[in-house]
């Protein structure tokens, strides 16, 4: 008997924590006003766009998701969100180890998902070298 409690509550555990994380980010951007391309992200040293997640309201980043090529102008996160909690986000523009631009450029995106695919966009602006 106690074997099977055992397994019934690993069992509801696992399932738990597969059922939490129900919403996506798909991110579009632009550079200096305009849709990002190889040559745009280059002509700024600009190679990736990174979201940065804050889950506990404390201005801190505490993840943030895989990084999205500058060149392709969108990403989409995995479903790492859960639709009835509430975050903070910011999008970077990095490249040759530095944060090129960031949106917004001060402080943090309030970020309700709803449930599925969330359709966000940012722009960044860079001065040219």
């Amino acid at each position: 008997m106690l074997r099977s409690s055992i397994r019934i509550a690993a069992v509801s555990l696992a399932l738990c924590a597969c059922e939490g994380n129900d919403s996506s980010i798909h991110l579009t951007w632009q550079v200096n006003g305009d849709d990002a391309t190889l040559d745009r992200c280059e002509a700024v040293g600009a190679a990736w766009v990174r979201i940065l997640i804050d889950d506990d309201g404390d201005d801190d980043t505490d993840r943030y998701s895989r990084d999205m090529p500058c060149m392709n102008g969108a990403g989409e996160t995995l479903k790492i969100f859960q639709s009835d909690e509430n975050y903070q986000v910011k999008f970077e523009l990095r490249g040759e180890l530095e944060v090129k631009a960031q949106d917004p450029e001060t402080g943090w995106l309030d970020f309700s998902p709803d449930k599925g695919t969330n359709e966000m966009s940012a722009s960044f602006t860079v001065a040219t070298p």
